[in-house]
């Protein structure tokens, strides 16, 4: 007496996607924030949005350090969360090898690992458009991994001058 999966989840509620014009690390809304960047598996912590978090909560780096040196979690697709406030965590998704290549794999074994740690936390997802933007592929997994199932998806753009 399966039920097609279309029965079973046409009363879930699908998040929301919205675009904010403000830095990503004041990240907006009520409740828990996952505010989601993505890392490399060569220990380095230097790409843009990478320095911009670490400027501003210098323990989210630390975290991804020492998650690399001793070797813990920090295999492909793996998470490294940080709270840095108690309604802000940062998640460093690890999908990229250690050349910097980023693994398919390991970005859809993130974004489900992701969408799960977002749905029991009741949590919303908060993204820099820079990290979709260098990740390809990342906002259609998170789209139809999270968004799909109920979490709002926020999206942060900064106007250059």
């Amino acid at each position: 007496m399966d039920k097609p999966a279309k029965e079973v989840n046409r009363f879930l509620q699908p998040g929301k996607e919205r675009l904010v014009k403000t830095s990503a690390l004041t990240p907006v809304n009520s409740g828990l924030k996952l505010l989601v960047n993505v890392c490399a598996q060569n220990g380095n912590y230097d790409q843009p949005f990478d320095k911009e978090l670490a400027k501003k909560w210098s323990k989210v780096r630390e975290d991804y350090r020492r998650a690399y040196v001793s070797n813990t979690n920090f295999k492909m697709g793996a998470l490294i969360d940080t709270a840095v406030s108690s309604e802000i965590w940062t998640i460093n998704m690890v999908v990229r090898d250690k050349d910097g290549e980023l693994n398919e794999k390991g970005l859809e074994l993130a974004v489900k690992n992701l969408a799960k740690l977002a749905k029991a936390e009741q949590a919303s997802l908060h993204f820099a458009v820079e990290v979709f933007t260098a990740t390809p592929g990342l906002k259609e997994l998170v789209m139809s991994e999270a968004v799909a199932n109920g979490t709002n998806l926020y999206v942060y753009s900064v106007e250059k001058p």
